[in-house]
């Protein structure tokens, strides 16, 4: 996924690592902030198939 320059400087999102859609909660614990543009590309999702290996595999997580 390409990424923004970092050069565009613009304000970050509060966003869910779990997202409430799949029962993530509004706590502390659970909150992180990413650039507008990741967090709207992501959305919902918490895995994706992996375009090397064809297999299901975790999205980023940038507290493991």
């Amino acid at each position: 996924m390409p990424h923004r320059p970092a050069r565009q400087r613009r304000p970050m999102h509060i966003e869910h690592l779990i997202p409430r859609a799949t029962r993530g909660r509004s706590e502390q614990s659970n909150l992180w902030l990413s650039c507008a543009w990741c967090n709207s590309y992501r959305g919902a999702l918490i895995e994706a198939i992996d375009p090397d290996s064809g297999q299901l595999a975790a999205l980023f997580n940038p507290r493991m």
